[in-house]
């Protein structure tokens, strides 16, 4: 392997300030959607969300916790200048990034290492955690584009590659799992102890400008900010299409998911209503905390989280499975969650819900979900998945057609229709790409995200398929179908009239008709 001398020379003093670069987590809002327009380039405008950037947070905070100078370099959309990212005279920067804002994030580090050759730059996340010796062996001027690579959780890593590049530890007593020059350099894993999560920096002006557009309570306008919160981390599935497993890996006498104490979630809670004056939190956790099979943070520890919480007067959001215990829904209606979204993924094919269900049992699952929670007063969210491999075949239109048929015969109050992307080293993708099933060949990073059919339909383009899931999502929403579900829910619970209302000029702009009709 070939080595580069990266310790740092003394005359120019040890290590002290990293800059953590996020050029963007989610897809900037367009122009035409701003000025009210029927937004052509973003089908999902109806989720969009913008908010403070939670992995780059905790990196920074863990960074500062260790003694270092640390921030947070994120801007509002995902176009980030040299300038920025090298405010303050860094001596590191690091990047975090998603696989379709990859290239963005490798050019930006491009640019760094052309201005300062001489800058330590580290990457991470879900990315590089996926395919980390490709990452390793991007290289500019004959060098390391990226002197290190971490596949995993960054925590583990960052401390001991910094001590590291000051001489006060050895490469073998790094902790985590570190790529350099394609190779694995470092390989002591371990999952990060959430524990000892510190309360993560928050960007003021994305604390203070963060909202979270579409069918949420309190409605958009009624949110004075928005947090993101991690209660745990990991999961105990193990689904083709999610990376998971590679970010929080099963380790010998770990758990697959680790919890958080209840007094930290409630200081982390407490600091953002103080200092941001923070009314919805939105949590980021696979699955809400308590709800998935472990022997120590059952029902009872998501009763005493919830009641905790309870007396934060905090609105959240929080993700489960259909097939969790209907217990759970109630105690997290009593600690202030105001809407569960659920990972439907499909109501025809088993195998990307990852469900012993039968199918039609699955479906049945799926109108008993949305009405206990209607019941309940809880707002639902289901999240589907279209394409993929069905039967060893590729999904075909007639596939995404019956799929639309179901998911209109589910009574919830709002949907999120995502297209499948396969991990990049996933053997579905393979399978993909040996087929020439994928769009670019499957080596434009940019089209991978969960908006665009990077999967080849046969007879469809693109742009036909996108005409086609806008089509499912209006009819989902229209006056005829929605409507009297929007009136009755409202009827209901008084108090959601405002994120309805809200909703209806939401779906307006993006359909040119609301569930009012107007």
């Amino acid at each position: 392997m070939k080595h580069y001398n990266l310790t740092v020379d003394k005359e120019e003093s040890m290590i002290k300030r990293v800059n953590v670069v996020d050029v963007g987590s989610v897809k900037k809002i367009s122009d035409t959607y701003q000025r009210g327009d029927v937004c052509k380039d973003q089908v999902d405008n109806i989720n969009f969300r913008d908010h403070e950037p939670i992995g780059a947070g905790y990196i920074a905070a863990w960074l500062k916790r260790c003694g270092f100078e640390a921030e947070i370099i994120s801007p509002r959309s995902d176009v980030i200048s040299l300038e920025e990212a090298l405010s303050g005279n860094p001596q590191v920067v690091c990047f975090s990034s998603l696989t379709f804002n990859y290239l963005k994030t490798r050019e930006l580090a491009r640019k760094v290492k052309l201005a300062q050759p001489k800058i330590i730059t580290i990457i991470g996340g879900y990315h590089a955690a996926s395919v980390p010796q490709e990452v390793s062996r991007e290289v500019i001027a004959g060098k390391p584009l990226f002197d290190f690579v971490v596949a995993g959780e960054g925590e583990l890593s960052i401390d001991g590659i910094m001590q590291y590049l000051n001489g006060q530890l050895s490469q073998k007593d790094i902790g985590g799992v570190v790529y350099r020059d394609g190779k694995l350099w470092a390989n002591k894993l371990y999952r990060f102890d959430p524990h000892l999560n510190p309360v993560p920096l928050r960007p003021k002006e994305k604390m203070l400008q963060s909202r979270r557009y579409g069918l949420y309570y309190p409605a958009p306008s009624q949110q004075s900010g928005v947090t993101l919160f991690v209660w745990s981390r990991g999961c105990p599935y193990n689904c083709r299409f999610c990376s998971s497993k590679r970010m929080f890996p099963c380790c010998p006498k770990q758990p697959p998911v680790l919890y958080r104490q209840i007094g930290d979630i409630l200081q982390e809670i407490r600091f953002c209503q103080k200092k941001y004056k923070t009314n919805f939190g939105f949590s980021v956790d696979l699955n809400a905390p308590g709800t998935v099979r472990d022997r120590d943070h059952g029902k009872d520890w998501l009763r005493e989280l919830c009641q905790a919480v309870s007396k934060t007067g905090l609105k959240w959001y929080a993700m489960c499975r259909l097939d969790v215990d209907p217990k759970c829904f109630e105690i997290m209606k009593a600690g202030g969650c105001t809407q569960i979204g659920f990972g439907v993924e499909s109501l025809i094919n088993p195998l990307k819900s990852q469900t012993n269900l039968s199918i039609g049992a699955w479906r049945q699952k799926a109108r008993d979900v949305a009405d206990q929670l209607r019941e309940l007063k809880i707002m639902s969210k289901f999240y589907y998945i279209f394409g993929g491999i069905f039967n060893n075949q590729p999904e075909t239109a007639e596939d995404i057609k019956a799929e639309g048929e179901q998911i209109l015969a589910i009574n919830c109050d709002t949907i999120r229709i995502s297209w499948m992307t396969y991990p990049l080293y996933s053997p579905e993708f393979a399978q993909l790409k040996s087929l020439g099933q994928l769009e670019a060949g499957g080596q434009n990073y940019s089209l991978m995200s969960t908006e665009f059919p990077v999967i080849k339909v046969l007879g469809f383009t693109p742009e036909q398929l996108q005409i086609l899931r806008t089509q499912i999502m209006a009819d989902f929403f229209s006056p005829k179908r929605y409507g009297p579900h929007a009136k009755a829910q409202i009827a209901r619970v008084p108090e959601w009239q405002q994120s309805f209302l809200e909703f209806d000029e939401i779906l307006r702009r993006q359909f040119g008709q609301g569930w009012s009709g107007k």
